[in-house]
């Protein structure tokens, strides 16, 4: 006998409630009256056998949204601007929580949420899961700059392979699993297909969509289809998700994993969506497009809490991350299995408050806006404080939850594994250590306190209301900040509030409760010793004059704009300066000026009275010419002045040379440089104060002895030139941009003025897309390949192969001497059946154990002599004429060598590898054949991963 649909509307939404009361208050009292009669004989049966009113909940869909912020949702009414009816829908079938945290950014968050680990335990802290390099450890630096108290933590990039993830877990149950959307966790071999997952759509490990939301995606896929133009990722991804539901294996449970690309970078949405919450906004944000507003945006500025939500894009991206909600939801509905699927919403980290959009209003004014804002809470995505951790979050269990409910019970997302588990009645991985509590009390409305909750921030950031590397614990109502190192003599440092009284965080009351500071950091303490955490060391070159306590919480530059954004309004005082810096400016920086790079061509259109260009990470030495290709509508004069390693900042006079430059055509002038001592910084002041000043290339060559080295810069838009980094920011002026070395080369379409070898030449050219090098020289050395580079910890990765038997392939990395010269560092001789390494060191003493024993001089301009370590051959197969590939990765005074990822990995220590790296060189002996050499990669890794959170 079937038993009513209206036994079953507790587990509908309040709306579905209502359609079926007033369906049940229409039947006429004949027909009620039978129903009683119905009832009545089937309760017996009914209180025996509950299970035929409701089937147990075995399926789960995870949602996990990207970098959406505890207000961005209606569900806590923090937000009027913003329309998520799905997820308030999603709400009302379930229960929400008001006190849900997530890590501050997101791999960390994923991986805990697959583990049931802290990250403090798993070791992956930052945005790292998508560089190539496999580090399965997190790594404390052990020195930092000089204005740092402390050392940065460098995050894993992978999780042990031989941890279980909830993915493999499910499977191993009898689930069926698929993953959709953005994954960040690691690509091959650690990609959703190798960590239990039987699908995985769109198959990428980016940080966020590949290239924009609205196709064309260009995702290198076989088995995903290319988008029609302007279709929506969020949207195909639902779709997706919906296909696969709908021919699924019924026989079997399932277990999908719904991660959304929104609303990540790159901010991009549907125009009809934007144009809609430009017109909800109205004049709501007139006056916004004044330039002392934009410019105060643009720049430092000591951050502030409450501000309102601003950006038309965002709140369209909002938008369509809950349609894809919404066609989830109905999807279970149609296919009839809602009942017995738990759905968890949750996202991966706070708001972002650091990235801002240049938005058009209604009336058509451009003007300046955050993202988002994570009113009332203090900080953003990146940082410790609540607007960076805490998160919305939904969770649906048909038979458990009530609908429309909500908890005040703390949860986290390492609490997500165990209680999924135990829920579905599946045992635990034996020995594996999980941090993650069971909040099975909380989801059947019982009281439940979680225990202590600890979060972990290793690293310097850079976002509003940021924090020194840092460890927090939730305990009760009170919440305790460590910032490790930064307190009197190295002792830590400590914000503690009570988020009960002070949700914002507006009151440290560490002072006032000394006590409950000691039992808090107890705590703390005893975390990090159990889960044998990888903290921040004290720096040991913290120098206290360059420390400046009120940068800290300060974002340095203002808001991060979109590559595209053209730079700070011309209206301004004629004394205004700013500073812009880009990738494509490929290391140098645009002082006083805005630019734009068009046609091969970097214009530069002054704001201020004296526009420059500068670079302050060249390194050159010896005999200078500076090289250039330059247009100016006018007549007028240019200065070229530089800054030597010794000196801190530009001297007032001297160190200047100029050079006249008349009007109309394009000209190239190479200009002399009397520079004593050793180059780090270089400006390049525009002949025209008033009018656009046109560049071409710019290029800088330097000679010592016999041994010419050019560096040079074409400013091509939308492509990654060569880049000369490497500045500390003890040598950087302020205000002048430093980014990170990075330099890829895979000979598909090869510019020969990134190598300062001359390529092609009678022994190397570039053929089928690799670097081709054969024969002999004649000389005393092989064929060689040079290329410079730039940074003091760098990851190097190259592919070779031999074309024939026989012959070796012999690999250095130069670098400074550490008396004032380059020279070689290390030398990698990969021979056909071993490896063989040498480090090449330093000395000035002539009698040194280590010197060369062939009677080497003495470097011309430093004095020293080499010394040679040469370590013993470890037998190694490269016999096979195929393809190896090389990876050294130098971290302060250590340098790993691996061969083939597993074949080979060797790791030396020496002072000499702190030194800045200059050039790469490859020489060979390949005989006619020759071998082959394609994808040289180079990055310089202290920026990227322990320079501060790294938000991607």
């Amino acid at each position: 006998m079937s038993v009513p649909n209206l036994w079953r509307i507790p587990f509908h939404s309040s709306a579905e409630n209502q359609a079926l009361l007033t369906h049940r208050q229409s039947l006429d009292t004949q027909m009620i009256t039978a129903l009683r009669k119905v009832l009545s004989a089937a309760l017996p049966v009914i209180l025996i056998t509950p299970a035929i009113a409701v089937k147990p909940a075995r399926n789960v869909v995870l949602i996990l949204a990207d970098d959406l912020g505890w207000a961005d949702t209606t569900l806590y009414g923090k937000t009027s601007l913003y329309e998520t009816p799905n997820i308030q829908r999603l709400a009302a079938r379930g229960m929400t929580f008001t006190s849900a945290y997530a890590s501050p950014i997101c791999s960390p968050t994923r991986a805990s949420i697959m583990t049931g680990q802290n990250p403090a335990r798993h070791g992956m802290t930052a945005p790292a899961a998508h560089l190539e390099v496999e580090r399965f450890e997190a790594v404390a630096s052990e020195n930092g700059p000089p204005h740092q108290k402390a050392t940065n933590v460098r995050s894993s990039t992978r999780l042990d392979p031989n941890t279980p993830m909830l993915s493999q877990v499910l499977k191993q149950a009898g689930y069926s699993t698929a993953h959709f959307g953005k994954w960040h966790l690691g690509r091959e071999p650690h990609s959703p297909l190798e960590r239990g997952f039987d699908v995985d759509i769109p198959h990428w490990w980016g940080p966020g969509p590949k290239t924009s939301y609205l196709a064309p995606w260009g995702y290198d896929n076989p088995d995903f289809s290319e988008g029609k133009p302007g279709e929506h990722i969020e949207d195909r991804m639902a779709r997706e998700a919906v296909a696969w539901l709908n021919n699924r294996d019924r026989s079997k449970p399932f277990f999908m994993n719904y991660w959304q690309f929104s609303v990540h970078a790159p901010f991009g949405a549907k125009p009809e969506l934007i144009d809609r919450y430009r017109k909800k906004l109205g004049a709501s944000v007139d006056g916004l497009e004044r330039p002392e507003v934009r410019d105060r945006l643009l720049a430092a500025h000591m951050p502030g809490t409450g501000l309102p939500l601003q950006s038309p894009t965002y709140a369209a991206m909002v938008h369509s991350l809950d349609d894809a909600v919404g066609s989830l939801l109905d999807t279970l509905d149609e296919e009839g299995i809602a009942d017995e699927t738990v759905i968890i919403f949750y996202s991966d980290n706070g708001g972002n408050i650091h990235c801002g959009l240049e938005e058009t209003s209604a009336a058509g004014n451009k003007y300046i806006t955050p993202i988002t804002s994570n009113h009332p809470l203090r900080g953003g995505k990146g940082g410790i404080h609540e607007g960076g951790v805490r998160v919305p979050a939904v969770v649906v269990w048909p038979g458990v939850t009530r609908p429309g409910s909500q908890s005040d019970v703390r949860i986290q997302a390492p609490d997500l594994y165990p209680t999924i588990l135990n829920m579905l009645r599946i045992e635990r991985p034996a020995k594996h250590v999980i941090d993650g509590v069971d909040f099975a009390r909380a989801l059947h409305g019982r009281e439940m306190d979680r225990g202590p909750m600890f979060t972990l921030v290793p690293g310097h950031g850079g976002t509003p209301h940021w924090l020194p590397p840092s460890m927090s614990v939730h305990h009760g109502d009170w919440k305790l900040i460590r910032t490790f190192h930064y307190g009197k003599g190295g002792e830590h440092q400590y914000r503690l509030y009570n988020l009960q009284e002070d949700i914002g965080e507006t009151r440290n009351v560490a002072a006032a409760e000394p006590e409950k500071v000691r039992e808090l950091d107890r705590l703390i303490e005893e975390y990090i010793k159990e889960a044998n955490v990888v903290v921040p060391l004290a720096n040991p070159g913290f120098d206290e004059a360059r420390f400046d306590s009120a940068k800290i919480g300060v974002q340095p530059g203002g808001l991060k704009m979109p590559a595209s954004f053209k730079g700070k309004t011309r209206e301004r005082s004629a004394g205004a300066t700013t500073t812009s810096s880009s990738p494509s400016l490929l290391g140098w920086s645009v002082r006083g000026a805005e630019f734009d790079i068009r046609d091969e061509t970097l214009s530069v259109t002054p704001t201020g009275r004296q526009p420059f260009v500068a670079n302050a990470r060249v390194r050159a030495a010896g005999k200078l010419e500076l090289k250039l290709r330059i247009r100016t509508q006018k007549d007028g004069a240019g200065q070229i002045q530089w800054r030597t390693e010794d000196q801190k900042s530009f001297p007032a006079d001297g160190q200047r040379t100029p050079f006249d430059v008349a009007g109309g055509d394009w000209q190239e002038f190479r200009v002399a440089l009397d520079v004593t001592g050793r180059l780090v910084h270089l400006r390049l002041h525009m002949p025209d104060s008033k009018r656009t000043t046109d560049l071409d290339w710019i290029e800088l060559s330097s000679q010592n002895g016999n041994r010419t080295e050019r560096q040079r810069w074409d400013f091509r838009a939308g492509q990654q030139k060569r880049r000369q980094d490497g500045a500390t920011p003890e040598t950087q002026s302020a205000n002048e941009a430093v980014t990170p070395f990075r330099f890829a080369e895979t000979f598909d379409q090869f510019d020969p003025a990134r190598f300062q070898t001359k390529i092609p030449n009678q022994n190397t050219l570039v053929r089928d897309g690799v670097l081709w090098t054969r024969g002999e020289s004649g000389g005393k050395y092989p064929p060689m390949v040079s290329l410079g580079v730039d940074g003091r910890d760098l990851e190097i990765s190259f592919r070779y192969r031999h074309l024939e038997s026989g012959g070796m392939v012999w690999f250095f990395v130069d670098g400074d001497d550490g008396f004032g010269s380059e020279d070689h560092l290390l030398r990698v001789k990969l021979n056909r059946e071993n490896v063989q390494l040498q480090i090449d060191a330093h000395s000035l003493d002539p009698k040194h154990p280590d010197r060369r024993n062939n009677g080497r001089p003495a470097d011309k301009v430093s004095g020293a002599y080499r010394l040679n370590l040469r370590m013993p051959p470890d037998e190694v197969d490269l016999i096979a004429n195929e393809w190896h590939h090389v990876q050294l990765t130098f971290k302060g005074a250590s340098v790993t060598v691996s061969i083939d990822d597993k074949s080979y990995r060797k790791t030396l220590r020496h002072a000499c590898f702190n030194a800045a790296k200059r050039r790469l060189l490859w020489m060979q002996k390949g005989g006619d054949s020759g071998i082959e050499i394609d994808d040289i990669r180079v990055h310089e890794t202290d920026f990227a991963e322990s320079s501060g959170t790294g938000l991607d």
